[in-house]
């Protein structure tokens, strides 16, 4: 039975030349929980999603997934995920079905174009798109559509870890709080082991079984959604949008003004 902390990032450190972006970086994300990084920009929250992937290598540290190493089992990892990059990363040249079943088409356990078809429309159902939708291409939907698009294609392998970059980007509110809600419910559907980054705070409510600070590439601060309003930091207060706080000389909140 593997362990029941199914993702584990050990002492995570990476640099791009003479910039120390993850600093002693460690965490652990239980089986069908939903991890969600903030921070302020800069703060290495990419940067850590694309080392837990395997994208990036670490200068040192580890990442692994049910006791198997990321950096020796990258592909079989890959596999079982499904990502929703920053800006969807949809495909212009290819209808959205096609962008949907993508790695059902040219990856391993290939479908033919008929099953695929069907795959797609099935999984743009699921997100909230009609069928009719498959036969467009991604420049002519809106941008909320897109993002829905994206998400159908991360779940069309029926992954067991979800990812998400900054999901809402670029979206109004009305639409955010729609695609939150989505991925909210389209991870609990599935039982999936999720991570995102976000600024978004309604995402963040939405989705966090967990929340995790990133500051200057360091962990600031870790706990769960019922913590997060009372935290005593002045950087989670600042992201939370909670009632104006005392601030001491150290940077700690006191009381709550009225």
């Amino acid at each position: 039975m593997p362990d029941r902390q199914c993702i584990e990032v050990d002492n995570l450190r990476k640099s791009f030349g003479a910039s120390l972006v993850l600093d002693d970086v460690s965490l652990q994300v239980d089986r069908g929980n939903s991890l969600v990084v903030i921070g302020e920009s800069g703060s290495g929250k990419s940067v850590l999603l694309k080392c837990m992937l395997g994208l990036l290598t670490p200068d040192s540290g580890s990442v692994v997934v049910e006791g198997n190493s990321v950096a020796t089992h990258r592909e079989s990892f890959l596999d079982r995920c499904g990502v929703l990059f920053q800006g969807g990363a949809l495909f212009d040249s290819i209808p959205v079905w096609q962008n949907v079943a993508f790695r059902r088409l040219h990856g391993s356990g290939r479908l033919s174009a008929r099953q695929a078809r069907q795959l797609g429309e099935e999984k743009l159902e699921r997100v909230g798109l009609d069928r009719q939708v498959a036969n467009l291409f991604p420049i002519e939907l809106s941008g909320g559509m897109q993002k829905r698009v994206a998400l159908a294609r991360a779940i069309a392998c029926n992954p067991d870890y979800l990812f998400f970059d900054e999901p809402t980007a670029g979206l109004d509110p009305i639409r955010s709080n729609d695609i939150s809600a989505l991925i909210s419910d389209v991870a609990s559907d599935m039982k999936v082991t999720t991570v995102t980054v976000t600024h978004d705070m309604g995402c963040v409510r939405a989705v966090a079984s967990g929340i995790m600070m990133l500051r200057q590439g360091r962990i600031s601060w870790f706990g769960d959604l019922d913590e997060f309003d009372k935290a005593s930091n002045r950087y989670v207060a600042r992201f939370s949008g909670s009632a104006q706080c005392a601030i001491d000389e150290n940077g700690n909140l006191g009381k709550n003004m009225d």
